[in-house]
């Protein structure tokens, strides 16, 4: 399954691997982004590389950006965790 969605995210036009970064938790993880060059920004997400869960998204201005941001400015990011809880309304250990 895993490898499935890393060959099907490898297959969209304009992906590229970047590495390693970490999310707003700390979380290290395998980059893959994208370039959204009408709208100057570039997507990235961040993946847990032992099970393709997404660790966390963000967008990043880039040159040509219309927001008057300098290139590599972070627009938005987020994080995200998952775990298995007993019951609906527990948290997840952290």
């Amino acid at each position: 399954m895993r490898a499935a969605l890393f060959g099907a995210i490898a297959r969209v036009p304009g992906v590229e691997l970047g590495g390693s970064e970490r999310n707003l938790f700390g979380e290290s993880g395998t980059v893959v982004s994208r370039d959204e060059p009408g709208r100057g920004q570039r997507t990235d997400l961040i993946l847990d590389p032992d099970s393709g869960n997404v660790l966390g998204t963000r967008s990043v201005a880039l040159a040509d950006n219309d927001l008057g941001l300098p290139a590599g400015a972070v627009i938005f990011e987020s994080g995200a965790r998952t775990g298995i809880v007993n019951a609906l309304g527990e948290r997840p250990a952290t």
